[in-house]
């Protein structure tokens, strides 16, 4: 028997990351290789690996913005 994958919204994604719904939008709407795995009506649904890539684009993010505010003027 296989196991049902877990599969989260954009919001429950933001809600486990601890991230604005706005911000999880934003990584998915600019990196187009992070795809839902499945739909419920209009609604995405992510798997792990899909999350996974949310999370390493997001760290991505921050440390770009890091580096950015750490250079002198």
């Amino acid at each position: 028997m296989s196991q049902i994958p877990h599969l989260l919204t954009i919001g429950r994604i933001a809600a486990e990351e601890g991230e604005t719904v706005r911000r999880i939008q934003y990584v998915l709407s600019s990196r187009q290789y992070i795809q839902p795995i499945a739909y419920a009506g209009n609604t995405r649904l992510y798997n792990s690996q899909s999350v996974e890539l949310i999370r390493a684009a997001l760290a991505e993010i921050d440390s770009r913005r890091a580096n950015r505010e750490a250079v002198p003027c």
